[in-house]
């Protein structure tokens, strides 16, 4: 979200009386949760494991002096088991509480990661198979393609998938080409040691994440993995949301009811009391240590809305409403679930900084190399520039803005952002 201006401030302001006395203090967001990297860490253990113990088991590989590209091909291999667990959100709080759910997307990225096994399999082995079995081959090829325009409203529906497993399969294809120096490795040569390692990590994998999960987290530390939510508003909907949360006993402690008295009362058959009025939102947060806010009230004042949402992302609380109400709010969200509910989320950058970081690195690494490699012909062109023509070689338009007053301008993009402030005054 667009930083706050001086309205917005001041909007805060008049709505939360007690930011004026420095009470809230921002939440810190990692990248990462706990949650999170518990799951990843144990999803690499998981798969790395069964990987080694099917080729121990097969005779594909050994810990002796110089096998260790083949171990670290072994590696990349259990990577791909769980390439695409962030595509199906398996890393997401609220959205694999559910053992149904959660299973199921688990057998959906179990079939892309073997369909990424499939496919470097085949750029190994297609040239012999072509060269003996070239009638079989083409008619295979042929029957593929008809099934693809068959299904290709399947295909676009996944179509960011299918790029992604043959994007995968090309990227372990080329480091293996690269570290065995055009060996092939024992995973192709020794085809067992996948037939029974990927149907293992699946088994260890579902078993261990249904324990963690569900067993583990939302029951034996539940207190601790649970995070708190309150409701802004009073509403049916509001109690149908809470008692949806009870229901399905999501991972979330459901605080009260926030909102204005005498209007915010509990929902029927919630169990939950009002907490407090909104503009002792702050405190609420501060005292109660609330994670995320929940906006039911479709009569709340637009500007207040904006307020109560300009606050929540700049102090890291994640705000959830439901999609009616984005006609009173000006800006482009999107659509998430909550629980087995589309709601809109709109919640405070994370990775901001990390993203910053990267990309002057990026600039650094690749940008400034570049650069120094083409001085030469920027010079030659400046040359060449300043030979020909007179005057400097950069040319610089001149504008007059506000009063009269005359600025520049580069040829190749708009004014300076002071520039272009008196330039929008001036018209």
């Amino acid at each position: 979200m667009k930083p706050e201006s001086s309205a917005d401030t001041v909007l805060s302001l008049e709505l939360f009386p007690d930011m004026a006395e420095g009470v809230p203090s921002k939440k810190v967001v990692f990248p990462f949760s706990p949650y999170q990297m518990g799951l990843f860490f144990g999803d690499l253990v998981i798969t790395g494991l069964s990987f080694y113990l099917a080729a121990l088991f097969t005779g594909a590989t050994a810990l002796e002096a110089g096998e260790s590209t083949q171990l670290l091909m072994l590696f990349l291999a259990a990577v791909v088991m769980i390439a695409f667990f962030p595509n199906y959100r398996l890393y997401s709080y609220h959205l694999i509480f559910s053992p149904r759910k959660h299973l199921g997307c688990l057998a959906k990225a179990f079939c892309w990661s073997i369909l990424v096994f499939s496919l470097v399999t085949f750029l190994y082995t297609w040239p012999v198979i072509f060269r003996e079995h070239m009638l079989i081959t083409g008619a295979a090829i042929l029957l593929l393609a008809a099934g693809l325009l068959l299904l290709s409203r399947f295909v676009w529906a996944h179509v960011l998938n299918i790029v992604k497993a043959m994007g995968v399969g090309f990227i372990i294809a080329g480091v293996a080409g690269i570290l065995l120096e055009g060996e092939v490795p024992t995973l192709i040569t020794n085809p067992n040691t996948i037939l029974i390692a990927v149907p293992l990590a699946i088994m260890l994998l579902s078993g261990y994440r249904y324990f963690l999960v569900h067993v583990v987290y939302n029951v034996w530390m539940r207190r601790r993995f649970r995070r708190q939510v309150a409701v802004v508003g009073s509403n049916e909907e509001a109690g149908q949301i809470v008692d949806h949360i009870l229901r399905l006993n999501a991972p979330y402690w459901v605080t009260g009811f926030v909102g204005e008295d005498p209007a915010c009362r509990p929902a029927e058959h919630s169990g939950k009391a009002c907490i407090g009025s909104l503009n002792k939102l702050p405190r609420l947060v501060q005292d109660l240590k609330l994670d995320e806010i929940i906006v039911t009230d479709e009569n709340i004042d637009p500007r207040t809305l904006i307020a109560l949402l300009d606050y929540c992302t700049s102090m890291g609380v994640i705000v959830w409403f439901p999609p009616k109400l984005l006609p009173i709010i000006d800006m482009k969200l999107y659509v998430d679930d909550f629980c087995g509910m589309k709601m809109i989320r709109m919640c405070s950058q994370r990775n901001s900084q990390l993203s910053a970081r990267i990309k002057h690195a990026l600039d650094a690494l690749i940008t400034l190399p570049l650069f120094v490699l083409q001085l030469p012909l920027f010079l030659s062109i400046a040359l060449a520039v300043k030979l020909d023509s007179k005057g400097p070689v950069f040319y610089k338009a001149k504008a007059i803005g506000k009063g009269g007053k005359v600025f520049g301008c580069t040829s190749s993009g708009p004014c300076t952002p002071t520039s272009r402030r008196t330039s929008t005054s001036s018209t």
